[in-house]
């Protein structure tokens, strides 16, 4: 089975009001684990925390 050009990711990101802007926290291909770990977020931190969507490419893609 051939590997996808792209992988998706859903990445958390976290805004801790220092100028910065949004960090990246972590990031996963299944959304229930990044939802997991915006929860233990939430409960632990302070800030305001998104989750995006990014497409990067794949390593295991050979281009075959």
């Amino acid at each position: 089975m051939s590997a996808n050009k792209y992988e998706y990711l859903h990445v958390l990101q976290g805004n801790y009001g220092y100028g910065d802007g949004w960090e990246d926290l972590c990031a996963s291909t299944k959304r229930k684990e990044v939802r997991d770990d915006l929860k233990a977020y939430r409960k632990n931190e302070g800030g305001s925390y998104r989750i995006i969507k990014r497409r990067e490419p794949n390593p295991n893609y050979r281009g075959e």
